[in-house]
């Protein structure tokens, strides 16, 4: 089937490598410009353009599809069968969704309609949920509100965070996409509406990673796993900022935001129940383990971070 790509991160890179395993005939890749990263700010390319030139790909990088005559006339040319998107970043105009025979499809990761939006892996972690999933969807003028057409499930355990969680549904994506075109090519596939009631995952900001020690632990919990990658989730003590990489419930409990215990681990009191910080890494220091921190700094047993 001949397909053009529109994704930019990691996770789309998954399925445009599936799509390649999978003997499609990818056209072009349509991706995010290249942006600058690290201290040097040196321009990098996506994931996905760096997988296309790998297998030479031809790769477009348009800033906007919007009134673009352009962009329409080249994706056009390649008379493509099917578009796929995943996890591009960019509305797509009605010109281009109706462009391609057997449409556009995305894949979403969630169980749609659950957690429709920019941030469904977040979301899903972030609600203590015990299952998430891929869906493949026929894309329509609305936010993650076409039609779907294929879901997978897969169970969430507490030893998964962002990191664990992205990897898993980005494998079951490059499976999923592939059945699903083999389906829409062999018109095995029934597209089902989505039911009115949904919910949404909205864009992640640097201060939904604060931890408030008033909330119960498993919302503080839900947190340090969904804000694994960025922004990690952090709590202030004496003025600081203090990250927080990895933790654990613990069933201890006291006043908010007093330290239970600081031997060997560091124990926070929450709303409901408490938080073990098992890595924690301070301002303007490297990350490391609960324990070794607390062998070099004092952090007496009693004391509430709230109030220093």
């Amino acid at each position: 089937m001949k397909v053009v790509f529109m994704g930019t991160p990691i996770f789309a890179a998954g399925a445009l490598k599936g799509l390649i395993s999978g003997g499609h005939d990818i056209c072009a890749v349509v991706t995010g410009q290249d942006k600058p990263q690290g201290r040097k700010q040196i321009l990098t390319p996506s994931p996905v353009k760096t997988l296309a030139l790998e297998h030479d790909i031809p790769v477009l990088q348009p800033r906007s599809l919007r009134e673009n005559p352009e962009l329409a006339a080249e994706l056009k040319a390649f008379e493509a069968d099917v578009f796929v998107v995943a996890a591009y970043g960019k509305i797509l105009p009605k010109e281009v969704l109706c462009m391609p025979p057997l449409g556009c499809v995305n894949i979403h990761a969630s169980l749609l309609p659950a957690y429709r939006g920019a941030s469904p892996i977040h979301a899903a972690l972030l609600g203590g949920d015990e299952k998430t999933g891929v869906t493949t969807m026929l894309m329509d003028e609305g936010l993650d509100t076409g039609a779907m057409l294929e879901r997978a499930e897969t169970a969430i355990s507490d030893d998964d965070d962002f990191f664990a969680l992205h990897d898993r549904l980005m494998d079951m994506g490059a499976v999923v996409i592939n059945t699903t075109l083999d389906g829409l090519k062999l018109k095995t596939l029934t597209p089902i509406a989505q039911p009115n009631e949904f919910t949404y995952a909205p864009i992640i900001t640097k201060n939904m990673a604060k931890l408030d020690f008033t909330c119960p632990e498993f919302e503080l919990w839900g947190k340090v796993r969904a804000f694994a990658l960025w922004p990690v989730a952090f709590f202030e003590m004496g003025g600081k900022k203090y990250k927080v990489h990895k933790a654990a419930p613990a069933e201890m409990a006291g006043l908010p935001g007093t330290v239970l215990r600081s031997s060997g681990e560091l124990v926070i009191a929450c709303g409901e129940g408490a938080l073990n910080i098992l890595e924690i890494q301070p301002e303007n220091g490297k990350k490391m383990s609960a324990d070794s921190y607390l062998r070099g700094h004092n952090i007496p047993e009693g004391m509430n971070i709230n109030e220093i």
